[in-house]
């Protein structure tokens, strides 16, 4: 069946993309930063001892090995089985392994958090200072890109809704999408406004860095916020115009989307060269 050979080669290109393509840009990234801005010269930069982090990105490579491996492995057992898209669970498939996929590239997250808690604690400048310049969402975000977001989010409801009869009915799939997309931009908007309002996470970060770094995660979550939308839209179709066969490929292609844009923006090397490190240097004056 057609549906199941693109499935496989929409599998392949998971793995290849959420598992080697971008690990290995962000693995790259990490190297670079510790090769061209060493603990000796930029202590600031590493709460951690140096065997932390050369033992920190080592593991980061082997993990997604590992998930490589394991993906490689099922789909070997996928096309002996003979695995269709029609099957059940063939979406849960899907969402599980490209849940173990993000896994590694979340504690990353998680671990320069914690980084940032650990520079804070170690950061012995009492001085304070405030960044008196105005914080809008609009300073941060395309007008034109955030009117497209608005207009997607409504056009995903109205559409589902649409076809589906206008069933308002509670527990239906179209309430239920509209749910979860009316909650997936609060958490948007709840976390852009976290950034904009609370305290800066690095304590050494100049105000330029931390505008660049607003503007970015404001137009991620942005664009994710439309391309959620066209996930919700793809999925009602496939209810109404009997693509069922196709939405396990319409979650592959969505993951891989999101991840190529979210990751692939933030790991480009023009991004870290741009920045201010002599913040972090030992004798960088903190009057």
């Amino acid at each position: 069946m057609l549906p199941d050979l693109i499935f496989y080669v929409i599998i392949l290109s998971q793995i290849f993309v959420l598992s080697y393509y971008l690990p290995k840009k962000m693995h790259n990234r990490m190297r670079y930063v510790f090769k061209a801005y060493p603990p000796k010269e930029y202590p600031k930069l590493y709460p951690r001892p140096e065997s932390f982090y050369n033992s920190y990105h080592r593991n980061f490579k082997i993990v997604n090995n590992l998930i490589i491996a394991i993906g490689v492995m099922l789909m070997f057992l996928a096309v002996y089985t003979g695995f269709s898209t029609t099957n059940e669970g063939a979406e849960t498939f899907v969402f599980l392994y490209a849940v173990l996929q993000f896994l590694p590239m979340i504690v990353v997250e998680v671990t320069e958090f914690k980084q940032f808690r650990l520079m804070r604690e170690l950061n012995i400048d009492t001085t304070r200072k405030a960044d008196l310049q105005p914080r809008r969402l609009m300073d941060f975000v395309p007008p034109k890109l955030f009117g497209l977001a608005v207009f997607m989010f409504v056009a995903a409801i109205t559409f589902d809704f649409t076809i589906h009869d206008y069933n308002f009915t509670l527990g239906h799939d179209s309430v239920d999408r509209a749910i979860v997309l009316t909650l997936g931009n609060l958490y948007f908007i709840g976390m852009i406004s976290w950034q904009m309002f609370t305290k800066k996470r690095n304590p050494h970060q100049d105000y330029a860095d931390r505008v660049k770094q607003l503007k970015l995660a404001t137009k991620i979550a942005t664009v994710t916020s439309i391309m959620l939308s066209l996930f919700f839209m793809a999925e009602a179709a496939g209810e109404v115009f009997d693509m069922e066969a196709y939405k396990p490929i319409i979650f592959s292609v969505y993951f891989q989307l999101i991840a190529t844009f979210g990751f692939g923006i933030m790991l480009q090397r023009k991004a870290v060269e741009s920045m201010n490190f002599d913040v972090y240097k030992a004798d960088v004056s903190t009057s």
